[in-house]
């Protein structure tokens, strides 16, 4: 709920604006002076198929207490996938149902283990269709406090670190046309 990646998600507002300190020690990203909100680049009738959705993330168990009865529940137009929702087994359950797109793609009837290498689930940049990226999820690495989940450019999937800069790959549910 308190991540920067989420406000810039769900934001349509100019560089430098889309970002707000959660606590008090949050700082501001790297990219906030150079990047306007994600939805900014969007055409509005686009945008109002859009439709908020209930998101549940499972906290880590370090410093927030993660537990099956706390998770953070959210509600967004733009959202990361968690492991459960890409066919990866996640640590916790309850972050939502597998997504029939991951499901075939896994080509596997069973989540897939964390740690394991599946190509299959890379991502690839829009501007280099070659070129896989290392992809953060929503899921939290529940051991620490600074790990989140990742599928990386050769389909490991692994945790890293929350704070770096890592591409990501948002999903929204759209409701029709109006």
């Amino acid at each position: 709920r308190d991540s920067a990646l989420r406000q810039y998600l769900n934001s349509d507002a100019a560089a430098g604006a889309w970002w707000n300190p959660q606590h008090n020690y949050d700082r501001p990203p790297d990219q906030l002076a150079t990047k306007a909100g994600f939805l900014s680049g969007f055409d509005e009738d686009f945008l109002s198929l859009i439709k908020p959705t209930k998101v549940v993330t499972a906290l880590n168990t370090v410093s927030d207490g993660g537990s099956t009865d706390n998770p953070d529940i959210t509600y967004d137009k733009f959202f990361l996938p968690s492991l459960e929702e890409m066919h990866c087994a996640p640590q916790i359950s309850g972050e939502g149902e597998v997504w029939d797109y991951w499901k075939r793609a896994s080509q596997s009837k069973t989540p897939l283990a964390q740690y394991g290498t599946y190509p299959q689930m890379r991502t690839f940049a829009l501007e280099n269709k070659s070129s896989a990226q290392i992809v953060r999820l929503r899921s939290a690495y529940r051991g620490n406090a600074c790990n989140a989940w990742c599928v990386y450019a050769s389909g490991i999937v692994n945790s890293s670190g929350a704070i770096y800069a890592n591409r990501f790959a948002p999903a929204c549910v759209i409701i029709g046309q109006k």
